[in-house]
């Protein structure tokens, strides 16, 4: 990017909605950088030479989720100095197999002339995609190139946005959410009974063993970054969590030391203001004291 405040919404399109999955890699192969890091709530990729690759695998299993995925920057800020951007993103995502279903059987129920059925059941008529607010940090840096200062690189994304957002994108539609999981677990038990049984009659397990290695890298590729990532989220709120008592405990000592400082200074001040009235009500008493002895004695 020569100029990412200007670039960054037409990378972002790119990135969340491209026209084809060999597009998407390219985009990626040219705005990220080598060994970039990616940070989500669902997947963390720590920085390696290799980690765009991953990041690719990363985002082409998400255009495989949602294939339509509409993206509207509502607020972005970049600090060319340190090579930081923030960007407040609303996506659109249509989930493959979840959104369109209730529309579908909308549309079907409607034209059997059922429209109080429609109605009634609260079957909409077109696919509703639901808004999501999602935070973008991002990491720039100039890449060289030939012994010159190449164009901006992302260096590391980091998404953040609250997980019910996306609870709810699949409960807007929990009709296809339902059939869409029991299709899944079906389509996959048959896949792996079918390698299994074709490798049996071929007499050539290659085939099973490529499956296997097959799920483990899916496995991975899916539960390794969880994992990965919650333990990066452990830490980060272990650190938060002794930040937070040691800041508890600075102002602790500091609000103790100026309540005592006070105090101190708040008997100096009584006892300056009440000094003179002390020393009449001292002349006095040693006054009386002397006349009682006086009068005893003699």
């Amino acid at each position: 990017m020569d100029n990412p405040a200007l670039d960054i919404a037409h990378v972002i399109v790119r990135l969340l909605d491209p026209p084809t999955p060999a597009s998407q890699i390219r985009t990626i192969q040219k705005y990220f950088s080598a060994d970039a890091s990616f940070a989500h709530p669902l997947c963390y990729i720590e920085s390696t030479p290799d980690s765009r690759d991953r990041i690719i695998r990363v985002y082409n299993f998400l255009h495989l989720v949602a294939p339509t995925c509409a993206a509207k920057i509502r607020r972005q800020s970049f600090h060319d100095t340190k090579g930081k951007m923030s960007l407040e993103i609303e996506i659109s995502p249509i989930l493959r197999g979840v959104q369109g279903i209730r529309s579908l059987l909308g549309r079907a129920v409607e034209s059997m002339g059922a429209d109080g059925l429609v109605q009634k059941l609260g079957l909409p008529r077109e696919v509703q995609a639901p808004v999501i607010p999602v935070h973008v940090f991002l990491n720039l840096g100039r890449v060289e190139e030939g012994g010159l200062v190449g164009p901006w690189r992302i260096r590391r994304q980091e998404v953040v946005f609250q997980p019910m957002d996306v609870l709810y994108a699949v409960r807007l539609d929990w009709v296809g959410g339902v059939l869409y999981f029991f299709v899944w677990l079906l389509v996959m038990a048959v896949v792996m009974v079918g390698q299994l049984g074709r490798a049996w009659n071929q007499k050539d397990f290659s085939i099973y063993e490529e499956s296997t290695t097959l799920a483990k890298d899916g496995y991975e590729a899916l539960v390794v970054p969880p994992k990965n990532a919650l333990v990066w989220s452990y830490g980060r709120a272990k650190d938060t969590a002794a930040w937070s008592y040691d800041q508890a405990k600075t102002t602790a000592l500091d609000r103790y030391a100026w309540a005592k400082v006070t105090a101190r200074d708040r008997l100096t001040e009584l006892h300056r203001r009440h000094e003179p009235r002390l020393a009449v009500v001292k002349h006095a008493v040693r006054l009386v004291s002397w006349k009682l002895w006086q009068k005893l004695v003699m």
